[in-house]
């Protein structure tokens, strides 16, 4: 018999970016997302605990109607980072809205304010419509193909800072440079969906797979599923 503990379970939550409030059915949030209202949700977060905080990125509030406020993602999370000393973030960006060299920079940076506590959600799906909110008008397939490019040639550029060149079909540099790099090896990559598509991606590219909450009938089956897919991979 094994006699190997279990790893202890990390709690994480998220950062209200939408805003929240203690009624449902709301239009706009009783608690609006303010720096100051999202720095209290991070220090009470931090002071009991948690391992991380999920920032989620939207191009109009999600959870209220969609001309209430919203604070950016990736402004937040910077200034927050700066603020707070333990706890980890985990950004969520959608490939495809920033170039791949861009972010690698953007993301190297906050990692080195941070002191190595970023990790990354690729997401390359999302709720239908969002993309064609703002131009983006491919398929399913190829917007799982177009992530994949993205994390590859981001860890490649987070590798060492030296002229680097990827050619891919989505995703292209020609001697892009990131210094300084990443703290430590750099961030995870988070990767979740239930697609074929989706469960292969994070077979091959994830360090950490999220799922979404299953009842206890049917999660049995979709970790069979699951790990098929990854297996595939």
């Amino acid at each position: 018999m094994s006699t190997s503990k279990r790893p202890s379970p990390l709690f994480d939550w998220f950062i209200p970016i939408d805003g929240d409030g203690q009624h449902i059915g709301t239009r706009r949030a009783e608690r609006p997302p303010t720096f100051d209202y999202l720095r209290k949700v991070v220090d009470a977060a931090e002071g009991n605990g948690f391992h991380s905080l999920l920032i989620p990125t939207r191009f109009v509030n999600g959870l209220f109607e969609e001309s209430a406020p919203l604070s950016e993602t990736w402004t937040t999370v910077a200034a927050l980072a700066a603020v707070t000393k333990r706890i980890r973030f985990l950004v969520a960006v959608r490939p495809g809205f920033i170039s791949a060299g861009l972010f690698a920079q953007m993301a190297a940076t906050l990692d080195q304010i941070s002191g190595g506590r970023l990790d990354i959600n690729v997401v390359p799906g999302g709720i239908q419509g969002d993309f064609e909110r703002v131009g983006e008008k491919i398929d399913h397939h190829t917007r799982y193909a177009r992530a994949e490019e993205f994390i590859e040639s981001l860890r490649l550029l987070w590798e060492r800072p030296l002229p680097t060149t990827f050619n891919g079909q989505y995703v292209s540099l020609e001697d892009a440079v990131v210094s300084p790099g990443v703290f430590n090896g750099g961030p995870r990559f988070y990767l979740g969906g239930a697609s074929n598509d989706a469960l292969q991606l994070a077979g091959r590219q994830a360090d950490v797979y999220l799922a979404w909450i299953h009842t206890k009938e049917n999660i049995s089956s979709f970790i069979e599923r699951a790990n098929a897919k990854f297996s595939e991979a």
